[in-house]
C-alpha cells in the first residue's frame, strides 16, 4: 500500500483512517474523484471515493468550487478525503487509544482526543473525523445512496464549523443575501423566516449566499460574510409559495425522518445567482406573522443579539463565549432591523430592497 500521506501509527492517531481511504482509492481507481474549493477565501481540496458521494458533496459546495487554476499552486487550506463503504468494501477503523472524553451528539457519539486535537464523531451510517494540526477531514459513510437528507444538506457541520472558528470565521445560523455588493444577515430562531426572507430575496435577482449557515468575519474594514453551503433544506410552505423550486430537477425526495422538507441545490435553480462572500451592510431579524403588510423597522441592537445567538450557540456552530462576543460586535457595528413578513412574500424582496437602498446612502 502506498505510504504519501505518510505517517506512523505512534505518530498519528489516524494511520488507520489514513491507510483505510488508501485502500478505498486503490481498489476503486476509477471512482476516486478530487474537486477544488474556497472556504470563506481559503483553499480547499476535497477527494472522494464513491460516484454517488462525489455528487453529494461536490453539489453541497457547488456555489464555493474554485476554477482558477492558480489554485492548483496554493497550499491547501483543509483537506477533505472521504469514501462511500458500500461502493469501495473498505468501513473505518476506530482510533487505536481511548478518547479524551465522549459526548452524546444527536444520534451519535462525538470523541476527543490529544486534548481536542482529534474529534471523531461516529454514528451507525457514518464516521467523521478532523485533525486540526494537519487541516483534514476524513468521512466513511454506509452507503451514500441512503444518507439522510441533513448529511446531504450540511455534510460535516460541527467539523466545517470548528475548521472555520479556528481560522477566524465565526458560522453562524443565519441567512445571508446581497444586491449590488451589499449583503444583509438574516438571523432568528427555526421557524423565524430566514430561509423564507432568503429564498424570496434569491428568486428576486439578489445574490444567494445561505439560509441557514454562513460564515462571518469582523475585520478593521468592515464585516464580511461567507457562503458555507449550496444545499437548502426547503419546506412545504415555501415549495408552495416558490414555483421555481418545485422542478424535479431542482429537488430530492425526503425520507419519513425529514419532517417533509426535501433538498434543493440553490445554484441549480436557473433563477438564483450564487456567490462566496460579500460585506455585510445590516442585519434583518423576520417574523413571520402571515397577515397584513410587510414591514420592516429599526431594532435595538440587544433585542437583535437576543433573538440571533442563542440558535447558533445551541445548533454546536463552535465559539462559546468567543463566538458569543463576535456576535455581540456585529450587532455594535451593524444597523438592526425586525422584518414582518405579512400576508405576501412577493413584498420580501422590495422591502430587503428598499433597505440595502437606504443603507447605501
Amino acid at each position: 500500500m502506498s505510504q504519501q500521506l505518510g505517517r506512523t501509527a505512534d505518530s498519528d492517531q489516524l494511520a488507520g483512517t489514513r491507510c483505510a481511504f488508501e485502500l478505498a482509492g486503490e481498489r476503486n481507481p476509477a471512482g476516486l474523484r478530487e474537486t477544488r474549493f474556497r472556504f470563506a477565501g481559503m483553499p480547499v481540496r476535497m477527494h472522494v471515493v464513491g460516484p454517488a458521494l462525489h455528487d453529494i458533496l461536490a453539489r453541497a459546495f457547488a456555489s464555493l468550487i474554485d476554477r482558477e487554476e492558480v489554485v492548483a499552486t496554493a497550499a491547501d487550506s483543509l483537506v477533505i478525503r472521504a469514501w462511500d463503504r458500500a461502493h469501495t468494501g473498505v468501513g473505518c477503523p476506530g482510533i487505536p487509544r481511548a478518547p479524551d472524553r465522549t459526548d452524546v451528539l444527536g444520534p451519535g457519539l462525538m470523541s476527543q482526543y490529544d486534548g481536542g486535537r482529534v474529534l471523531r464523531y461516529d454514528r451507525a451510517t457514518i464516521t467523521k473525523t478532523i485533525d486540526r494540526t494537519s487541516n483534514e477531514i476524513f468521512i466513511c459513510v454506509e452507503d451514500a445512496e441512503k444518507l439522510r437528507l441533513n448529511d446531504r444538506t450540511k455534510p460535516f457541520p460541527h467539523f466545517l464549523a470548528t475548521w472555520y472558528f479556528d481560522r477566524g470565521v465565526q458560522l453562524l445560523h443565519a441567512g445571508l443575501v446581497s444586491k449590488n455588493g451589499q449583503g444583509v444577515l438574516i438571523g432568528g430562531t427555526g421557524g423565524s423566516g430566514k430561509s423564507t426572507t432568503s429564498i424570496a430575496c434569491a428568486l428576486a435577482g439578489f445574490d444567494f449566499l445561505g439560509d441557514d449557515t454562513v460564515g462571518t468575519v469582523i475585520r478593521e474594514d468592515g464585516c464580511f460574510g461567507y457562503a458555507c453551503y449550496n444545499a437548502v433544506r426547503s419546506a412545504a410552505r415555501n415549495i408552495e409559495w416558490f414555483p421555481d423550486l418545485q422542478a424535479a430537477s431542482h429537488l430530492l425526495p425526503a425520507t419519513p425522518d425529514d419532517k417533509g422538507k426535501v433538498l434543493t441545490y440553490m445554484s441549480e435553480v436557473s433563477s438564483v445567482s450564487t456567490v462566496p462572500g460579500v460585506a455585510i451592510a445590516g442585519i434583518v431579524v423576520p417574523t413571520v406573522i402571515g397577515s397584513g403588510p410587510t414591514e420592516i423597522a429599526t431594532a435595538p441592537g440587544g433585542v437583535t443579539l437576543r433573538k440571533l445567538a442563542p440558535s447558533t450557540l445551541l445548533r454546536g456552530l463552535g465559539g462559546g463565549t468567543t463566538g458569543f462576543a463576535h456576535m455581540a460586535q456585529l450587532t455594535r457595528v451593524l444597523p438592526c432591523f425586525a422584518l414582518t413578513l405579512g400576508d405576501s412574500v412577493r413584498d420580501v424582496p422590495r422591502v430587503v430592497g428598499q433597505l440595502l437602498e437606504d443603507l447605501a446612502q
